[in-house]
């Protein structure tokens, strides 16, 4: 038998909890993802001021973006309500937002119905690429289908810039 102490409840707790780290050893933390993001959003801005064709693909982007913070308060709200430890309440969402509780109230509202909508949705494909398993699941077939359906609305919206863009 070895001389090493199995784990305590304590540290099983925090291992669950803690980032993981990635094989280099860097953990990847919030504010790194939110700057990645960002970076992401700069990139995509030239790319539409170079290809105004996207601009309906960015406006999808926006619009799930937008749904973020809705149900954001609505997952909140009902952990919650389950167990206080869990999340942050309604109201604390609200306050750290600026907002009024009734304006956080229907925007739980909103989060609810499109997490309704995304749960009525649901149905998990499983593929595989390259011997890895992949789940496509019915979020990632609907975003599929919003950005083809922009690109393609684009190119009915701006047809006369393209046609100038091929010709020159």
């Amino acid at each position: 038998m070895g001389t090493h102490e199995a784990p305590s409840a304590a540290e099983k707790f925090l291992d669950r909890i803690r980032p993981k780290r990635r094989r280099s050893g860097r953990v990847t933390e919030d504010a790194d993802f939110i700057k990645m993001m960002f970076r992401m959003i700069r990139a995509l801005e030239e790319r539409t001021k170079a290809r105004p064709e996207n601009l309906l693909q960015v406006a999808a982007v926006v619009q799930r973006m937008n749904e973020i913070i809705n149900v954001a308060i609505a997952d909140n709200a009902a952990r919650y309500a389950v167990n206080p430890y869990s999340a942050a309440s309604m109201g604390e969402c609200a306050r750290a937002l600026g907002i009024s509780d009734p304006s956080a109230s229907g925007r739980r509202k909103i989060g609810n119905r499109i997490i309704a909508e995304r749960e009525a949705a649901q149905g998990v494909t499983r593929i595989s690429r390259t011997g890895r398993e992949y789940q496509v699941s019915a979020d990632t077939a609907r975003e599929e289908a919003i950005i083809e359906r922009a690109a393609e609305a684009a190119e009915v919206a701006f047809v006369d810039f393209l046609a100038r863009r091929r010709a020159a």
